[in-house]
């Protein structure tokens, strides 16, 4: 179900970036201009004609949650001490 998958056109957020990276992917999951029929058959001619790629992520990822980039910058600063 495509309504229950959220997409993007850049990468993806992992755990163990390097300190100072930023987050480069767009999570649309909770965008419903991004759910709609109209998008994402859009979106999916794009991926066809080569000009992006989707990724599928789980809905509820902790690698996406902004959270997660704000402890990342704080275990850097501690582990510097």
């Amino acid at each position: 179900d495509d309504t229950a998958q959220s997409r993007t056109a850049s990468g993806a957020h992992k755990r163990g970036w390097p300190c100072g990276q930023q987050l480069q992917a767009a999570n649309s999951q909770t965008l419903t201009q991004h759910t709609s029929r109209l998008c994402n058959g859009y979106l999916t001619k794009k991926e066809s004609d080569g000009v992006l790629h989707q990724m599928t992520w789980p809905p509820q990822s902790p690698d996406h949650n902004p959270i997660e980039i704000v402890w990342n910058e704080l275990a850097c600063k501690v582990m510097e001490k």
